[in-house]
């Protein structure tokens, strides 16, 4: 979801944090393939969660979908079907967005978030509050922002990535910053209490890369290392157990080659240097792509507690999404697997996956964000294409229909 927390496969793990706020984060929600041919600028960016936001080309801020909490940035809580102006700015450089909230960076380096506000997952006090009787014995009011605030003043904020109830950024020094839910251990300071505002991992200031499961966190440090924490219940934070949680960074193996990581729900999924592509955790829906020997938890559910290698050595790109993984290879074609109850996967059907497919036969997508159950994709003209569940607008096409086919979203080209 990721969130998306997934990550622009770079062909250098050794790279540092960029000193200029106007970059492109590396930990962009969407992913770009290594074949771009640069038809899409690098500043382009789409995200999804819950609901969807796409960055233009030109700075400017869109999204439509589900805004039960104000977490579409709009001054309402309206679902929206098809993509709307999230105020007047012409200076976003990138976004991540969870269920219930979104986070941002603007160019000048300044930091964003909108939403609701549970466990302090948006860095700083709101006024507002949200009103849900989607389960009318827990009928309640939540606080919650519905236009973007500022979080803090400090002007050297680069990545951002969203969680379900945390949010995580990375600053132009590459120090790392988690804040929201404690549960699990997920803020990564040996506490479990909540974060209302950014706190620091440490160690140090070696962190290029970061990414969000619901409740477990991944970042790769400019060594090339990956690290992951928080919940752990079914192996997805790779190091070799399901012991429960962890609250602190541990090293996944020796390698010092991953460029780009990606958090499901409970699993994870991660890309080396060489194209080849890894998965780890939970396996109920097929989303770690290949055959796992584990089992986790007290319900047996496949697992696995290590990375395993998905067939192939020429992918460029990933993301994941609740139970489903996505990635692009070095051609430009489109793959999927794992959970596809809503057509998540794009592939025609809503038959669950346990390798990955084609999806169509095109070869121009060049970047891909999974949210929840649905998943949007940029080609390398610049359309922005959307599939899966579309309860409340999340596919951008003007209704509500599902779909298990890749559709336009109805908006202008980039």
């Amino acid at each position: 979801l990721t969130t998306d927390p997934s990550t622009t496969a770079s062909t250098d793990p050794s790279t540092t944090a960029s000193t200029d706020p106007s970059t492109t984060a590396s930990t962009d929600p969407s992913t770009t393939a290594s074949t771009d041919p640069n038809n899409v600028p690098s500043n382009v960016t789409i995200a999804a969660g819950l609901p969807s936001f796409f960055i233009k080309a030109d700075g400017t801020l869109w999204a439509w979908g589900w805004n039960l909490f104000g977490q579409l940035g709009i001054g309402s809580t309206n679902p929206q079907l098809s993509p709307v102006q999230v105020g007047t700015e012409t200076n976003w450089a990138s976004l991540a967005t969870g269920y219930y909230h979104a986070v941002a960076v603007k160019t000048d380096g300044t930091l964003w978030t909108w939403g609701r506000n549970y466990a302090g997952v948006l860095g700083t006090s709101t006024t507002e509050t949200c009103y849900t009787d989607m389960v009318p014995i827990y009928d309640s009011t939540y606080p919650c922002s519905t236009v973007p605030l500022q979080v803090g003043t400090e002007t050297d904020w680069l990545a951002v990535v969203a969680g379900e109830f945390n949010s995580a950024a990375i600053k132009t020094d590459g120090t790392l910053w988690i804040w929201g839910w404690g549960w699990q251990g997920v803020i990564g300071n040996s506490s479990f209490e909540d974060a209302n505002w950014p706190v620091q991992v440490e160690p140090g200031t070696q962190w290029k890369n970061v990414a969000i499961g619901d409740y477990h966190v991944l970042a790769i440090k400019t060594d090339g290392t990956l690290w992951a924490w928080g919940l752990n219940y079914f192996g997805q934070v790779g190091v070799g157990t399901n012991l429960v949680q962890y609250t602190t960074p541990m090293q996944v193996g020796t390698d010092n080659d991953w460029v780009s990581v990606s958090g499901g729900s409970y699993h994870t999924l991660a890309l080396k240097i060489d194209g080849t592509l890894w998965a780890w955790g939970l396996n109920s829906s097929g989303q770690v792509g290949t055959i796992t020997s584990e089992q986790c938890s007290g319900d047996n559910y496949p697992c696995s507690t290590v990375p395993l290698q998905i067939a192939g050595t020429d992918w460029a790109a990933i993301t994941t999404g609740d139970s489903s993984s996505y990635a692009i290879k070095k051609d430009g074609t489109l793959w999927a697997w794992g959970s596809n109850l809503f057509g998540q996967l794009g592939d025609g059907s809503t038959t669950d996956h346990d390798t990955p497919i084609q999806v169509g036969t095109e070869k121009n997508w060049t970047k891909v964000a999974a949210g929840k159950h649905h998943v949007l994709a940029i080609k390398t003209d610049g359309s922005v294409w959307a599939c899966g569940e579309n309860y409340y607008g999340n596919l951008g096409d003007g209704d509500t229909n599902s779909s298990n086919v890749f559709l336009p979203v109805t908006f202008i080209t980039p």
